[in-house]
């Protein structure tokens, strides 16, 4: 894959090698970039392993944002090029009849390393806990 299309085919890429000073100010890569994007590109050679749920891992920006719209959800990418996922679900017991809002909430929380072969995934529940996590990112985007 050429590096032009690579550019213009991995936006939210470009975005977040911008803000580490991967791509100069002029919009060139640096040394430090292009080691970058060529492990990036090493990487999406290789086949794609299965994921049980980051959902996120192989979509487009565009793709994301629809997907979060549409799941009320969010997808953070990492410097490296993992992603870290929040969805909100609904659970229920195997013998529970599903009726929405008849079930127990929760936060469906997915993250994957950057070659996505190492994934972990947990559920909160207690709103409690979901607030600690709301509370620690508005401390740490006020200070």
């Amino acid at each position: 894959m050429e590096l032009v299309e690579f550019m213009s085919n991995k936006e939210c890429v470009v975005e977040t090698f911008k803000v580490n000073g991967l791509i100069a100010k002029d919009n060139t890569v640096t040394e430090k970039g292009l080691m970058a994007i060529q492990f990036y590109l090493d990487m999406i050679e290789q086949k794609k392993p299965e994921l049980e749920n980051c959902q996120t891992a192989y979509m487009s920006c565009s793709e994301v944002e629809e997907w979060e719209k549409k799941n009320a959800a969010a997808s953070v990418s990492f410097d490296s090029g993992g992603v870290v996922e929040f969805l909100p679900i609904e659970m229920f017991s195997k013998d529970a009849k599903i009726e929405k809002g008849g079930g127990i909430k929760g936060m469906l929380i997915s993250m994957c390393d950057c070659a996505c072969e190492d994934e972990i995934s947990e559920i909160v529940s207690s709103n409690d806990e979901i607030r600690k996590l709301r509370d620690a990112l508005n401390k740490y985007l006020e200070s």
